[in-house]
């Protein structure tokens, strides 16, 4: 007997793999950079807890600063200022060389070379006053700095100060900043590729789920933007940047959830996890008010858990879906990993230093899964397809009943003689009962002048003023290339009247057009008859067919019934 391999479990444990290559690419330790490297000598940091310290003041030789082992320094959220002091290798000084200090979302430093004037820079530092634009800080050094002496930078950020320093020369600044953009650039450009196909399928399908994720992927490109530093370079003022920080932050919360409430079916199958999720919607919300109110440091602490919990029990919900047979969610699980794995190992900067930086994991995190969500959808929405076709051959018959003319969706002459057909059959009484023959006068005419689109376009209005005239129980029908009969459930003939006289006025009145934008009117004769006693279907239309004939030869544009 053949053996079946379960393709699903495969893609299932490579995500997992996934995950564990992330972990080990940004935790396992590797050797430091030497200060023959990295340019950066007798690195020491000193925590300024009251932020009023000046320069003058921390070159004192009694101040704590801690030596750190390599050249980069890691501090966990504080409100604290921080004070870095190193010298430069002397291999490292001359013309051309350039201090980079890789942390991208630093609000304000200040960097303070001996016997030379400080250099501020920082996201409220105008981005016009930047010497390199980059997404991290490069800062030219002077030429003729000593290397006994000591710089020093002064910084103070409500973010996660993991900051490696480095002096490297412009040419390798050109290639550095060129290679992000070129990284960045890849990335992106997938994700908003994703993001117009999820939006164009929406626009389709009208899909919510499209919807969800849509939003999903513009709050995590807005995120992505602004926590990578490339919306600095928008010039906007430093409140602004700042909220969209916690506006993107937000929609990426709420809208992930939605996107899984819905994609899971939460509110009906899991109603416990339906219930917690939205509590977490509460979380995000009370999340981005204190972000923009100004408290960071409490928003940050919200969103470092919430950024790990949410996850999880989406993950956790989804694998148990998976497991109980709704094998469309494999796609979604995936996603999820690879979502996860970023996210993860990007809150985690809170608490644990890492050892590359972790915006790479997380931008190539978030690309995978959004490929992977777009996957999840279109695997959704196949299986619901599949499952309403099977519905559909249940309702061929009442489909065919329900035909209508495709210009104007209105009723066709088919389904006409099926509802008589029906009517015949019933015995129903077909009193006390109206129509009205509707025939446009020279359309032929419109159509050789104006072209037939012009003559469909004409049609579809006319077809929509008789909708908004008559009752949802009446029967409104094209019979004809420019003929409409309408007919009027339980209405007698002046009310069948004051419909046609409101449906002529109606068609007289409108401000019609050609491609070349010539303006034109177009007017209609009606015919109209009520239903005798005794009467029939047959005699009812012959009734109104010669009113309308009537109508024609009184000077069209006019009314006439039988």
């Amino acid at each position: 007997m053949k053996r079946t391999i379960n393709y699903d479990y495969i893609k299932l444990s490579a995500g997992a793999l996934v995950i564990i290559l992330a972990f080990l690419l940004a935790y396992i330790p590797r050797p430091p950079e030497t200060p023959a490297e990295s340019g950066i000598r007798n690195l020491a940091v000193l925590e300024d807890k009251s932020g009023l310290l000046t320069y003058a003041e921390v070159q004192e030789r009694d101040r704590p600063f801690r030596a750190q082992p390599t050249s980069r320094m890691f501090e966990k959220h504080s409100a604290s200022a921080f004070w870095m002091r190193f010298t430069i290798s002397p291999s490292h000084l001359g013309p051309n060389f350039y201090l980079e200090t890789e942390a991208g979302n630093l609000e304000n430093f200040v960097v303070y070379f001996p016997d030379h004037p400080p250099v501020f820079s920082g996201k409220k530092i105008p981005a016009r006053e930047v010497p390199v634009k980059a997404r991290i800080w490069y800062t030219p050094i002077p030429d003729n700095l000593s290397e006994s002496k000591p710089v020093y930078i002064r910084l103070q950020s409500n973010t996660i100060l993991r900051i490696p320093l480095r002096v490297i020369p412009d040419t390798r600044v050109i290639s550095k900043v060129s290679g992000e953009f070129f990284f960045f650039g890849i990335f992106f450009g997938a994700i908003i590729a994703v993001f117009f196909i999820n939006l164009f399928s929406y626009a389709i399908v009208k899909n919510r789920i499209f919807l969800f994720y849509v939003l999903y992927l513009l709050s995590l490109l807005a995120y992505h933007f602004r926590v990578h530093g490339f919306l600095y370079y928008f010039g906007l003022p430093f409140s602004v940047y700042e909220a969209i920080l916690w506006l993107s932050l937000a929609g990426l919360g709420i809208f992930m959830i939605l996107f899984a409430q819905a994609f899971l079916g939460l509110p009906a199958r899991y109603p416990r996890i339906h219930l917690i999720l939205n509590v977490f919607i509460g979380l995000f919300l009370v999340q981005t008010l204190l972000g923009v109110a100004g408290n960071s440091l409490a928003a940050n602490k919200i969103a470092y858990v919430t950024g790990m919990i949410v996850p999880i029990i989406i993950i956790a919900t989804t694998a148990y879906d998976y497991f109980r047979g709704n094998r469309e969610a494999r796609y979604y699980l995936l996603a999820w990993c690879a979502l996860f794995a970023g996210t993860l190992i990007w809150s985690l900067t809170a608490y644990v230093d890492s050892f590359v930086p972790t915006s790479y994991i997380f931008v190539v995190g978030s690309t995978i899964d959004s490929l992977l969500f777009t996957l999840a959808i279109f695997d959704l929405i196949k299986r619901e397809l599949r499952e309403k076709e099977m519905l559909v051959a249940r309702e061929q018959y009442y489909i065919e009943l329900a035909s209508t003319d495709p210009l104007t969706n209105l009723y066709n002459r088919r389904f006409l003689e099926e509802e008589v057909r029906r009517i015949d059959q019933d015995q129903e009484p077909f009193t006390q009962n109206s129509m009205i023959m509707i025939d446009l006068d020279n359309f032929r005419e419109v159509n050789e002048r104006f072209g037939h689109m012009a003559g469909d376009a004409i049609l579809i209005r006319i077809s929509e003023a008789i909708q908004k005239r008559i009752k949802k129980s009446d029967i409104a029908c094209r019979y004809g290339g420019d003929e409409f009969m309408l007919l009027l459930y339980n209405t007698l003939l002046p009310g069948a009247r004051e419909i046609a006289e409101q449906v002529r006025q109606d068609i007289a009145r409108m401000d019609l057009a050609s491609e070349t934008g010539e303006k034109f009117t177009i007017t209609a004769s009606i015919g109209v008859s009520e239903c005798r006693a005794e009467d029939s279907f047959e005699g009812l239309f012959l009734r109104a067919d010669h009113a309308l004939l009537k109508a024609k030869r009184s000077g069209r544009n006019s009314i006439a019934s039988l």
